[in-house]
């Protein structure tokens, strides 16, 4: 804690020897341990922190004005993009070559008329540079465990794409750098629930290792898997990792797309960077 120094003058024949040594001494600790400090006096240093407060408050206002422009920009992009395209669909049967093959549940036929079949893929393709497929959460919170986006369910939406006249070449496949922990929770009003959260790499393999779990490749899918106990119940997680982008690579390669869409980076196994320079070297 700083003491505050007072030199006290008698008749302006200035400070005593004692009190100016007791201030050099302040100084000199003040200097050394605030070198941000221009001036040091009994206000300088709390006018200067003030203006930094206030030069921070400026930027995070102007911050938080660039995002509101940026975010109307990109609504107005939007809005412009689908009055162009005329692409809202809504409506019509469920498709299963869109999903998971089989009966439709009312969960599939919500999913269908609210997100899957709401729009024209060809139109928007048509008026765009290319789609970003958003092929990952085939399994979310909302599901029983499984993977975020399994290479044949990949597949099968990317050739539901084509099928509606979407060229490949304006396709980038959407892949997950993330990965999902099923588990069981509690809240007053729900009482008890299955969930799920999201994880990057580092936590949802730290958890496996938590509860000594063993991560076991599915080949099928094309993704790691883990599932333990944790007092009595059982917890899930489907993590992606380098090795389960390298299917995804493969597809993307055979199908001959624009190339991968990722969410997100940050998320991912440190691996993935010299798994994409490879890709990116042979095939683009």
């Amino acid at each position: 804690m700083r003491k505050r120094i007072t030199a006290e003058h008698a008749d302006g024949a200035g400070e005593g020897a004692e009190q100016q040594r007791l201030k050099e001494r302040y100084l000199d600790q003040d200097a050394a341990a605030h070198p941000h400090h221009a001036q040091v006096g009994d206000r300088a240093p709390a006018l200067g922190r003030a203006q930094q407060h206030r030069r921070r408050g400026e930027q995070h206002a102007e911050q938080r004005a660039d995002r509101r422009e940026q975010a109307a920009r990109l609504v107005a992009w939007a809005q412009r993009l689908l009055e162009q395209a005329d692409v809202l669909v809504c409506g019509g049967e469920f498709d299963p070559a869109a999903g998971q093959p089989g009966d439709s549940t009312p969960y599939h036929t919500w999913l269908w008329n609210n997100l899957v079949g709401a729009y024209d893929l060809k139109a928007l393709a048509g008026a765009a540079d290319f789609l970003s497929l958003m092929t990952y959460l085939q399994h979310t919170p909302r599901t029983p465990p499984g993977p975020l986006g399994g290479v044949p369910y990949l597949e099968r939406v990317v050739r539901h794409a084509l099928a509606l006249g979407v060229p490949p070449d304006r396709i980038s496949l959407g892949v997950p750098f993330f990965s999902m922990h099923w588990y069981t929770d509690w809240s007053p009003e729900k009482k008890g629930f299955s969930w799920a959260r999201g994880l990057d790499w580092a936590a949802a393999t730290g958890l496996a290792r938590r509860f000594r779990a063993d991560v076991v490749w599915d080949s099928i899918e094309g993704a790691q898997q883990a599932h333990w106990e944790r007092a009595g119940t059982r917890e899930y997680a489907w993590i992606e990792d380098a090795r389960a982008l390298r299917p995804k690579l493969e597809l993307e390669r055979r199908l001959g797309l624009r190339g991968i869409s990722v969410w997100r980076i940050g998320n991912e196994d440190p691996a993935v960077w010299s798994l994409l320079a490879t890709w990116a070297r042979s095939s683009h």
